[in-house]
Order: C-alpha cells, then structure tokens, then sequence
C-alpha cells in the first residue's frame, strides 16, 4: 500500500471516528430531551401561565433544531460543518432580538452582560496581584469571572451596611466596570480562533449549535414575565428591596431566611436593579451558564497533558 493510500484510510478512519461520536452526541440529546419530556407531561394539559399546552410547539421546534443541529454535525461534509454551529446562532439572536424588542428586555439583557463582564476584570484584575500573579488563574477566564462574581457580592454588602446603594455608587461602578470589561473582551484574540475551534472536529460542531440553541431557549425563560413565588418573592425580591430601600440589615435575612441558600447570587444582581434593570439576575444566571460552556471549549483547545487531550475531545475544561 502507498504512502498516499495510507494516509486517506486514516483520514477516513479519522472521519468515522468522529461520526461515532456525534451519533453517540444525538443519543445523548436524546436522553435529556426525554428526561425534560417526562418531567413535563403533569404540565401538558394544563393551560395558562403554568401550564405547558400552548408551549408544546414551540418545545417540539426547540427538539427538531437540537437534532438538526447534530444531524448536521454527523453528516455534512467536513468543509460545511459551520452549518450546525451557525444554526444554533441563528436561533440565539432570533430569541435574543425578540426578548430585547418585543419583550421589552433589552436593558436588562445588556445589564446583564455588563455585570458579567465587569465581574470578570474585576477577578482577572485580582489575580493579577503580586501575591497571586504566579498562580496563572488570569488565564482562567472561568476562574476570573468567578472571583469577579464574589468580590463584586462583596463589594456590594459593603455598601448595602454602609447604606450606600444607589445608582451612583454600586450601579454605575458596576456598569462601567462592565463596560471597561466588554471592551477587553471585544478586543481578545481568542475570538479570532473560536470558529476554527468549534468546527475542529463534528463532536464541537454539533456542540456549539446545541449551546446555541440552549441559549435561545434560556434567553426566552429569562424574558418570561414573572408570575409565580418562586421568582416574585425568592430570588429577584431582596435585590429589589435593597435597590430600593438603599440599605442591607439584618431583619433582611431573617423575614427571608432562604436568601441564605443563594449566597451572594442576589447581591450580584443588586447594581442592575438600582439602573431599571429588573431582569438582571435571571439573564446572567444564564449568561453565566453559556459563559461557563464557551469557556470549557476554549479551554480544552489548549490543553496539552494526557487528561486535557481526553477533555479536548470531549469538550471539557482541563486546568
């Protein structure tokens, strides 16, 4: 057999080996639609804003796509496999431009993206410190916004008992933070590589369409209108209060001992509520999801060790 010939063969082995594992990825999805599926049926014949019914179209199209876009990763040739990442991103600026309009979400949304953003200069910014420098934890995006995320729930109890939230100190320190962040971010090289990245193999094709996909899907249940306890009385009441009210104290957390269990999750969201962003918390809670799964990508692209070949092929982070 020639040298040529050889080398086809394993590039078509190659081939095959990553057909298998987007068939094993569209088994998987299909397990946790199902999952999602089963849990849902006690909702599919009730009607109104907790019942299911009038949803089930729009959750049967959200199905058709995740499968499209494995079947896309599967079996299109290899010079198309942008069509299944770029499917999922279709469907996420759909979602995202009718949340913002139609929903009227658009200043919470960007809210959202500002805390996010200026929580993770702030982490990035504190590992650059001389006693942490040698830790290379900058490098982490995750770990960056992370930190960020505490120091910034910090920063603003500091405030909330010194009684000194209002827009002007916590809102606009977090907003311009943000800003500063965004514009670091937008000017990273990593964005440059990222599209090589997720069409490197079909397995991170059919991935990132499905992230896609998931956020449009989070996207529209962080612009849905608040109805139940849940929301109403739990996680979005006591960033509203504090907003409102200027102060944090004690009596707080005891007409509302629960807050305890989310930590500093509502003090994070506390500066986007004293700028009229009221959907602030529900939007990073799933921005910071999409976050944490771009930046498990990139991650792995880089990892070098035996275990982070495993991770690189699975789409996972590797330290």
């Amino acid at each position: 057999m020639s040298i040529s010939s050889t080398v086809v063969a394993t590039a078509r082995e190659r081939d095959w080996v990553q057909v298998a594992a987007a068939g094993l990825f569209l088994v998987l999805a299909a397990i946790v639609i199902g999952l999602q599926v089963e849990n849902s049926l006690d909702l599919a014949s009730l009607v109104g804003v907790r019942g299911a019914r009038e949803g089930r179209r729009y959750f049967a199209v959200y199905a058709a796509i995740v499968f499209a876009c494995g079947g896309l990763a599967a079996f299109m040739p290899r010079r198309l496999l942008w069509t299944a990442p770029a499917l999922g991103a279709l469907g996420a600026l759909v979602a995202l431009v009718a949340v913002a309009t139609s929903g009227g979400e658009g200043w919470s949304i960007l809210a959202a993206v500002l805390t996010l953003t200026g929580a993770w200069l702030l982490g990035r910014g504190a590992f650059g410190l001389p006693g942490l420098r040698r830790s290379g934890l900058a490098t982490s995006s995750m770990a960056s916004l992370a930190a960020g995320l505490g120091i910034l729930g910090l920063g603003v109890f500091l405030f909330g008992v010194a009684g000194l939230i209002r827009w002007w100190t916590v809102g606009l320190l977090a907003m311009a933070a943000g800003l500063a962040g965004l514009v670091l971010l937008a000017r990273s090289q990593a964005w440059r590589a990222l599209p090589a990245s997720v069409t490197s193999t079909r397995f991170r094709a059919g991935a990132a369409g499905v992230l896609g996909v998931q956020l449009a899907y989070a996207t529209v249940w962080a612009g849905a209108p608040e109805v139940e306890y849940d929301a109403l009385q739990y996680k979005a009441w006591l960033p509203a209060h504090w907003a409102f009210s200027g102060g944090i104290d004690a009596a707080t957390f005891t007409d509302n001992p629960r807050s305890v269990y989310l930590g500093l999750a509502q003090l994070v969201a506390t500066p986007g509520h004293t700028v009229g962003a009221p959907g602030v918390g529900r939007t990073a809670a799933g921005g910071s999801g999409e976050a944490a799964a771009t930046s498990a990508a990139s991650s792995s692209s880089r990892a070098s060790t035996g275990c982070g070949k495993v991770a690189n092929a699975s789409g996972l982070p590797w330290p």
